[in-house]
């Protein structure tokens, strides 16, 4: 009851008000990504080898211990996976992936989205351990603007 009418007594104060902002009535509910089995087999298929471990956080977060390898499977997304951070090797390369969106914000070793549909740099991970290959996508990025979005450990190709 309590809670009631600390509602009704906001809601009072914004009609007197007039402002009409009802936002802070209304809490914002946090949506939490629930992946599919299908989803599920997918993310350890592609993390190579029993060594690796597929980790997925209450938020749905992914984190791969380890190289994780979804090359050459006609993607054109991540199915959906918003990765958190790939231990060792993130390579996607060889699909028809138009956006980096989903990919980890932390790789430990090379990052390979080569050969994709990439045009923009959103979602690039802020941070690569070794190697950066971003070659053979439509639009034909610097290496300065790799290092605008990107702290990368090794070196960065462009182009082949």
């Amino acid at each position: 009851m309590k809670r009631i009418s600390e509602y009704k007594n906001r809601f009072n104060q914004l009609m007197e008000s007039k402002s009409g902002d009802v936002k802070p009535l209304i809490k914002e509910q946090q949506t939490i990504k629930v992946y599919s089995n299908e989803v599920k087999r997918w993310l350890n298929d592609c993390a190579e080898n029993y060594f690796n471990s597929v980790n997925i956080d209450d938020n749905g977060y992914v984190t791969i211990v380890g190289d994780f390898d979804c090359s050459e499977q006609n993607l054109t997304n991540l199915k959906g996976v918003t990765f958190k951070e790939v231990t060792g090797n993130f390579s996607c390369w060889g699909n028809e992936i138009t956006s980096l969106v989903g990919c980890p914000e932390t790789v430990g070793g090379d990052f390979n989205c080569g050969q994709n549909k990439i045009t923009s740099l959103d979602g690039s991970p802020k941070t690569v351990g070794k190697d950066y290959l971003i070659h053979d996508n439509p639009k034909e990025f610097t290496i300065d603007d790799i290092k605008l979005v990107t702290k990368v450990g090794g070196d960065i190709t462009v182009k082949i």
